[in-house]
Parts: structure tokens; sequence; C-alpha cells
């Protein structure tokens, strides 16, 4: 239309316009070309790229383009962490004018390629089995000590530089055996990096007892008798009693010979009230208590809710233990 116009405003100009109208086609074709409509692309000789994909104008400066954001195209995928590839003139118009095939390329400067290099570093066991004791300090919510012994034919990887984040899906085993795997997704920014299994071997260090000497069935649990040790959980045949300190009003339900380590079922609660024995009820309300003899008729340990019966009135009352051969009525 402007064309139009234009040869129609010269042929009323007194002089005829003739040289302008012959020339108006050439006029034209050169205003489409013109670089001022056009992108004008220079390209990098060099451009380490950090994330998965690269841009546009990760290698090249833009300038000129009709769609603004054209610096954000993604070209294709970043290269291998550690590895180069390169992007040259052609490969990227032919991205360019996939996705934009009206839009006109004008090339600046000399270089005819980008190499394009994604950053690498290496991978070690050591910082795979820090990030390993780290998430089993969470699940075991810090109650001991969580140790990697070895991690399973692990060889050293190639990632890309940048903050990795790691996170372990663990076997549902985990806290039971002293080998076990998690599945091992790194991150960074949120994008994926690496998924692996890994297998290793750890310990659990917690508190536990140690006979001293050889004890009998029956025996009252004593200080003297144990001494505290720290064991690896992980290793026992049988779950042993874990526990900064011994239980009281406890008794050996077998013998316990000296090294041996004390386990929850070699243990049961101390009989503080034998069944049939005479024993004594209190019975307090208000700031008022009042004793009665009673029989027992069970055994009770310290806390246990027993059956009584009143040595006068031969009434049968519910009772709580609370020292040797003394309980509390409640009902």
């Amino acid at each position: 239309m402007f064309i139009l116009w234009f040869q129609s405003y010269l042929r009323k100009r007194p002089y005829g316009g003739t040289f302008f109208i012959q020339f108006l086609p050439l006029l034209a074709l050169l205003f489409l070309l013109s670089p001022a409509t056009a992108a004008v692309i220079e390209l990098k000789e060099n451009a380490a790229i950090s994330s998965g994909a690269i841009l546009l104008g990760d290698i090249a400066t833009v300038t000129g383009a009709t769609p603004a954001n054209l610096s954000t195209l993604p070209l294709g995928a970043s290269p291998l962490a550690g590895t180069a590839t390169r992007w040259t003139r052609d490969a990227v118009a032919q991205v360019i004018l996939a996705k934009y095939p009206q839009e006109k390329i004008v090339w600046q400067g000399g270089v005819l390629w980008c190499r394009v290099e994604r950053p690498g570093r290496s991978l070690q066991g050591e910082e795979v089995q820090a990030r390993l004791e780290e998430e089993l300090t969470k699940i075991t919510r810090g109650a001991g000590e969580a140790r990697i012994k070895e991690i399973n034919s692990w060889s050293d990887l190639v990632v890309p530089q940048g903050p990795l984040e790691f996170s372990f899906e663990f076997a549902s085993t985990t806290l039971r055996s002293a080998w076990a795997g998690a599945n091992m997704k790194i991150t960074i920014n949120g994008e994926p990096v690496l998924a692996r299994s890994v297998r290793f071997r750890w310990s659990w260090m917690r508190p536990g007892w140690q006979a001293k000497t050889n004890l009998a069935a029956g025996q009252p649990l004593d200080l003297k008798d144990f001494e505290a040790v720290t064991v690896d959980v992980l290793t026992q045949p049988t779950p042993i009693y874990i526990g900064e300190e011994l239980p009281q009003d406890s008794c050996l339900t077998r013998g316990c010979v000296a090294g041996r380590l004390l386990t929850a079922s070699d243990m049961k609660p101390q009989t503080l009230v034998k069944r049939g024995s005479p024993v004594t009820l209190r019975y307090t309300k208000g700031g008022l208590t009042i004793q009665l003899q009673a029989l027992a008729l069970q055994d009770g340990a310290r806390g246990q809710i027993i059956a009584v019966q009143n040595a006068t009135t031969r009434k049968k009352l519910m009772a709580r233990v609370t020292d040797e051969m003394t309980l509390d009525y409640v009902q």
C-alpha cells in the first residue's frame, strides 16, 4: 500500500518522478532486508552452561529481533557434565526459523561457531557417605550415632558444578539391617541431575548394659552388677535393651553370664506384692489418709493395679502397687 501511494504521489509532482518510480521496487527490497528489522546475532567463542538446556542468549548476543524474548529460545540439551559441544550458525538458524519462520537473521562478527561446555566435577564416595549419614541421623531421630562403614561398588561420577541437593528413599529394612539400600536422587536448583541406587553398610551405635559378673534368674537389676556400654545394635543377634539408665524395680527372667548384653527379654518388672501376702492399703480423700490391712489376691509390680481383699469386711477392692507390700486404693 505504501509503494502504490508513493508512486501516485510522485506522478503528481511537476517533474514526473520517473527516476524514483523506476527504483521503487529496489528500494522496497532493501527496506525489507534492512538489519534494523532483522535479528542481529553475534556468536560467542565459548560459553559455559550450568542448566540442562542451552538458550540462544547463552551462546550469542541478540539485538533487533522481532520477538523480544528470542534470547530465551531453547536451542537444545546441554552437553553432559565435564564435556563440550559446539553450535554453528547454521544449526542456530535452523532452530530459530523452525520457531519463527518469518524471522530474518543478520550475522555479526567473525565467529562461525560457539564452543559450549558444561563444567563438571567429581562426585566422590566420601561426599555421598556424608550425605547418607545426615539422612540416617534424621530417620533415626538423632538416637545414637549413625555411621557409614562402606558403600558397595562405588565409582566416582562426574556431575555438573553447582549446589547439589540430595534426597534418599531408604529400604523398609534399613533400621534393622547392617546392609541397607536407598534410591538416591540429586538435583541442582530443582533440576534433575542424577538418579542412582546405592547399597551401603552402616552402624547404629546406641547405649546398652553389659553384665559384669554371672547373675542368677530372679536377681534384681543393680548398677553394681552392670556397666554402661555403646553397642552397634544392627550387629546383635537379638534386640538389646537400649537406655541411658538401668531399669528400676526389675529383675532377671533368666541367668546372665558376665559379658552378656542385657536384652528386653532378660528382665521383667520386679514383684513387690505377692499373692496371698498381707499388705497395707491406703485410702486418701482430701487431706485425710486411712490405712487398712488387706490380703493380696494377685502378684503385682510397681504401678500395676491388682485385686486385694479387705481383711475386716472381706470385700474385694482394686488398688495400685506403690511400694513393697503397699498399695493405694483406686476403687
